[in-house]
């Protein structure tokens, strides 16, 4: 007999309700990975949570935020994506402030 998790049922209703993937996670205490594996194909009736409709516009709007010295989690979080998604897509934005304490290479780096 093939059982099922009662936590593989939970997230794909949460997921049916329109709870992003890390959300999901959050909740029943899983990894994101987890979450995703199990409702990737489920289909969630808010596609584009917390982002404007047209693709382009959200990254503009996102490239604004790293610009104005946000961090990729923020922003992540803001639009409901991962930090990495963020940082590829802002990978060309300068931002003006460094989030990670300092620049330890170029403290070192002509020495």
């Amino acid at each position: 007999m093939n059982r099922v998790p009662m936590w593989h049922k939970k997230a794909k209703e949460l997921r049916a309700e329109g709870l992003t993937f890390r959300e999901i996670a959050e909740q029943l205490n899983r990894s994101l990975n987890g979450v995703y594996n199990i409702c990737r194909h489920v289909e969630c009736p808010v596609q584009n949570r917390g982002r404007p409709l047209n693709e382009k516009e959200w990254y503009k709007e996102a490239k604004g935020l790293r610009a104005e010295g946000h961090t990729l989690q923020s922003i992540a979080d803001r639009f409901g994506v991962s930090r990495e998604r963020i940082r590829q897509i802002t990978i060309d934005i300068k931002c003006p402030v460094n989030n990670r304490g300092g620049d330890r290479r170029s403290e070192t780096w002509n020495k």
